[in-house]
Protein backbone atom coordinates (compact mmCIF):
# COMPACT_ATOMS: atom_id res chain seq x y z
CA UNK A 1 0.00 0.00 0.00
CA UNK A 2 1.28 3.48 -0.85
CA UNK A 3 -0.31 5.18 2.17
CA UNK A 4 0.48 3.85 5.66
CA UNK A 5 -1.28 4.89 8.84
CA UNK A 6 0.84 4.99 12.02
CA UNK A 7 0.58 6.52 15.46
CA UNK A 8 2.96 9.47 15.72
CA UNK A 9 3.25 9.31 19.51
CA UNK A 10 2.88 6.83 22.37
CA UNK A 11 -0.18 8.67 23.74
CA UNK A 12 -2.00 7.96 20.48
CA UNK A 13 -3.07 11.57 20.24
CA UNK A 14 -1.57 12.09 16.77
CA UNK A 15 -2.14 9.83 13.78
CA UNK A 16 0.04 10.08 10.70
CA UNK A 17 -0.70 9.12 7.10
CA UNK A 18 2.64 8.43 5.41
CA UNK A 19 2.41 8.80 1.62
CA UNK A 20 4.65 7.10 -0.89
CA UNK A 21 5.65 9.04 -4.00
CA UNK A 22 3.18 7.04 -6.14
CA UNK A 23 0.02 6.92 -4.00
CA UNK A 24 -3.51 6.45 -5.35
CA UNK A 25 -6.97 7.43 -4.17
CA UNK A 26 -7.70 3.73 -3.60
CA UNK A 27 -4.74 3.69 -1.18
CA UNK A 28 -6.18 6.71 0.61
CA UNK A 29 -9.59 5.02 0.92
CA UNK A 30 -8.02 1.92 2.48
CA UNK A 31 -5.84 3.99 4.81
CA UNK A 32 -8.86 6.07 5.84
CA UNK A 33 -10.77 2.96 6.91
CA UNK A 34 -7.77 1.92 8.99
CA UNK A 35 -7.46 5.42 10.45
CA UNK A 36 -11.16 5.60 11.37
CA UNK A 37 -10.87 2.27 13.21
CA UNK A 38 -7.81 3.56 15.09
CA UNK A 39 -9.60 6.80 16.02
CA UNK A 40 -12.64 4.88 17.25
CA UNK A 41 -10.39 2.78 19.50
CA UNK A 42 -8.90 5.66 21.50
CA UNK A 43 -10.66 7.61 24.28
CA UNK A 44 -9.46 11.05 23.18
CA UNK A 45 -12.00 13.65 22.09
CA UNK A 46 -9.62 14.90 19.42
CA UNK A 47 -6.70 13.30 17.59
CA UNK A 48 -4.41 15.39 15.41
CA UNK A 49 -3.85 14.07 11.89
CA UNK A 50 -0.60 14.53 9.98
CA UNK A 51 -0.51 13.91 6.24
CA UNK A 52 3.17 13.32 5.48
CA UNK A 53 4.16 13.41 1.80
CA UNK A 54 7.67 13.18 0.35
CA UNK A 55 9.07 16.18 -1.55
CA UNK A 56 8.69 14.36 -4.86
CA UNK A 57 5.10 13.25 -4.25
CA UNK A 58 3.01 12.72 -7.37
CA UNK A 59 -0.42 14.34 -7.57
CA UNK A 60 -2.83 11.83 -9.13
CA UNK A 61 -5.66 12.74 -11.52
CA UNK A 62 -8.87 14.22 -10.11
CA UNK A 63 -7.13 15.22 -6.89
CA UNK A 64 -9.23 18.28 -6.12
CA UNK A 65 -12.52 16.35 -6.40
CA UNK A 66 -11.26 13.30 -4.51
CA UNK A 67 -9.55 15.35 -1.81
CA UNK A 68 -12.69 17.37 -1.18
CA UNK A 69 -14.68 14.14 -0.89
CA UNK A 70 -12.08 12.70 1.52
CA UNK A 71 -12.09 15.80 3.70
CA UNK A 72 -15.88 15.79 3.75
CA UNK A 73 -15.86 12.25 5.13
CA UNK A 74 -13.18 12.89 7.75
CA UNK A 75 -13.61 11.45 11.24
CA UNK A 76 -15.17 13.81 13.80
CA UNK A 77 -12.24 13.23 16.21
CA UNK A 78 -9.63 14.00 13.55
CA UNK A 79 -8.36 17.54 13.89
CA UNK A 80 -6.34 19.60 13.39
CA UNK A 81 -5.31 18.35 9.95
CA UNK A 82 -1.65 19.13 9.29
CA UNK A 83 -0.17 18.58 5.83
CA UNK A 84 3.61 18.19 5.50
CA UNK A 85 4.12 19.28 1.91
CA UNK A 86 6.93 20.92 -0.02
CA UNK A 87 5.62 20.11 -3.51
CA UNK A 88 4.21 23.44 -4.83
CA UNK A 89 1.29 21.85 -6.70
CA UNK A 90 0.25 19.77 -3.68
CA UNK A 91 0.49 22.83 -1.42
CA UNK A 92 -1.69 24.85 -3.82
CA UNK A 93 -4.33 22.12 -3.92
CA UNK A 94 -4.49 21.79 -0.12
CA UNK A 95 -4.57 25.57 0.26
CA UNK A 96 -7.48 25.76 -2.18
CA UNK A 97 -9.28 23.00 -0.30
CA UNK A 98 -8.81 24.83 2.99
CA UNK A 99 -10.42 27.94 1.50
CA UNK A 100 -13.49 26.10 0.17
CA UNK A 101 -14.04 23.65 3.05
CA UNK A 102 -15.64 25.89 5.66
CA UNK A 103 -15.05 24.94 9.29
CA UNK A 104 -12.92 21.93 8.32
CA UNK A 105 -10.71 24.23 6.25
CA UNK A 106 -10.06 26.33 9.35
CA UNK A 107 -8.50 23.23 10.95
CA UNK A 108 -6.13 22.63 8.01
CA UNK A 109 -2.47 23.69 8.16
CA UNK A 110 0.35 23.31 5.64
CA UNK A 111 3.91 22.99 6.95
CA UNK A 112 7.35 22.04 5.62
CA UNK A 113 8.42 19.34 8.11
CA UNK A 114 7.25 16.80 10.68
CA UNK A 115 8.86 18.94 13.40
CA UNK A 116 6.80 21.94 12.29
CA UNK A 117 3.66 19.76 12.19
CA UNK A 118 4.25 18.71 15.79
CA UNK A 119 4.69 22.36 16.80
CA UNK A 120 1.38 23.32 15.17
CA UNK A 121 -0.32 20.41 16.96
CA UNK A 122 1.19 21.39 20.33
CA UNK A 123 0.02 24.98 19.85
CA UNK A 124 -3.46 23.75 18.97
CA UNK A 125 -3.57 21.48 22.03
CA UNK A 126 -2.56 24.38 24.28
CA UNK A 127 -5.60 26.36 23.08
CA UNK A 128 -8.15 23.57 23.57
Amino acid sequence: MSVDVIWDNEERSTLRYVFDKHWTWEDVATATLEAHAALDAVPHRHVAIIFDAPPNVRVPPDTLVNARRAIGSSHSKGYPLVFVLVNPLARMIVSTLAHISGSIGAQMHIVDSIAEARTVIAEHAAKV
